[in-house]
């Protein structure tokens, strides 16, 4: 019984010499790459992006594919591009989707399939609006 609360004690006393490792090492290497990379600024309908062009894919889903336009100095990690359907003045549905890596000053394509409306078969006054709604970017840029 005695060695098995020695082996016990010896096992408590080596899991948390690792965790302090961990803990040190950890802080050793936040410091040398200058703090947490991943720390990112939100923005809502960021200023200065915006959807060059767009259309609708017919078939039997809902698509829509375009360019989206980053005219700013900032690199983004991701935009998100909306698609709002209506049919008529009522809302029927809204799909978005991530671009990622959008550089400062440049362009890119963008697909959307917006799932729960169909591509066909729609009345004829069915229409659709897309925006770029919201970003993210590297906090300091």
């Amino acid at each position: 019984m005695k060695q098995l609360f020695k082996s016990m004690g010896v096992s408590l006393a080596t899991g948390c010499a690792f965790m302090v490792g961990i803990t040190i090492a950890s802080i050793a290497l936040d410091s040398v790459n200058g703090g947490w990379q991943d720390e990112k600024i939100h923005v809502n309908l960021p200023e200065g992006v915006t959807i060059e062009e767009h259309q609708r894919r017919s078939g039997d889903k809902f698509l829509v594919e375009g360019v989206i336009r980053n005219a700013t100095e900032h690199d983004w990690q991701s935009i998100y591009v909306e698609v709002t359907i209506f049919a008529g003045d009522a809302k029927m549905n809204d799909c978005d989707a991530g671009i990622k890596g959008v550089e400062a000053n440049s362009t890119r394509q963008f697909r959307i399939q917006c799932f729960g409306v169909s591509g066909s078969g729609l009345p004829g006054n069915v229409r659709y609006e897309v925006v770029a709604s919201h970003g993210f970017r590297a906090a300091g840029t």
